[in-house]
Formats: C-alpha cells, structure tokens, sequence
C-alpha cells in the first residue's frame, strides 16, 4: 500500500469525454475513462452489486432467502443507469462503477487495488451532480430503521 500513498484521484474533461486520473502530487499515472453502461458490463455490474449487499447481508445474521430474491431484482432495474469506470479503449476492463442521477445514490462499486483513493467520492459526484442523500439506505446499516426486503415480502 505504500506504493499508493498520497495517490489521489481528479475527474477531468479532455475535450473527448469524461476521465479519472490518478494523481500523485503533479505527475499523472493513470487515466481512466468514464462510459455509460452497456451490455458489455451488464454482468459485472450485476454480480458485484448483488454480492458487495450479500456479503453485508451475511456479516450481519441476514437469512439468504430474505435477501437474495430483491437485491438481483434492484440491479437488474438500474444497471443501465450506471457509469462505468474503464482504463482500456474498447471499455471491457471495469474498474469502477456508479449507479447514481439527479442526486441520488443507488450504488457505487470500486475494485479493491484502487479503493481509499478517492475514486468512488469523485464517481459519486460526477454521477449525482452532488450527492443529496442515498435513494435507500444500505440494507442492514446500523442506522437503518427498517430492512426493506422485509417489507418488500408482506
């Protein structure tokens, strides 16, 4: 991890779309392109999304069966909306991804190497043009009230 200290990320607009770099102090070291979703990363999308709650889910003493039927339902409703984060030209490299409009928060996942950089903070602002507030709270949070799924099987 001392390879990534003081490694941070910038959103950026070159003129030819939406990029991320990774900057440690002036030099560049990498920079990322920001694409919508396409069929292409359907299934990511979809598999990280469902798993990242499951794994919550599992650490918390949630039951599988309360769980497991809604999540894959939310995803597959939303992961057109989302904004992918992709280091290589033809997009089939993933990453990061956002789900995220006007606002609102659905989801965002970054994959471990580039986590603690920054770069789930400037998808979400780039994704929500300012994040207002979560459009659900993460499931079983601590400050949750209510577990959605729950109320979702009544």
């Amino acid at each position: 991890m001392d390879g990534l200290k003081g490694v941070l990320a910038k959103l950026c607009d070159d003129g030819s779309g939406p990029t991320l770099t990774l900057n440690k102090g002036d030099v560049v070291l990498e920079s990322l392109r920001i694409i919508p979703a396409e069929a292409q990363h359907r299934s990511f999308i979809l598999g990280t999304w469902v798993k990242s709650y499951e794994s919550m889910a599992r650490k918390q003493g949630v039951p599988k069966e309360v769980y497991h039927p809604c999540e894959g339902a939310i995803a597959e409703s939303r992961w057109q909306d989302c904004l992918v984060l992709t280091p290589d030209a033809d997009g089939f490299s993933i990453s990061a991804w956002v789900c995220g409009s006007e606002g609102n928060l659905w989801h965002c996942y970054v994959v471990p190497e580039l986590r603690k950089l920054r770069v789930a903070t400037r998808l979400i602002e780039m994704a929500t043009g300012g994040l207002k507030y979560y459009a659900r709270p993460f499931p079983y949070a601590q400050h949750a009230r209510t577990n959605p799924y729950l109320l979702r099987s009544k």
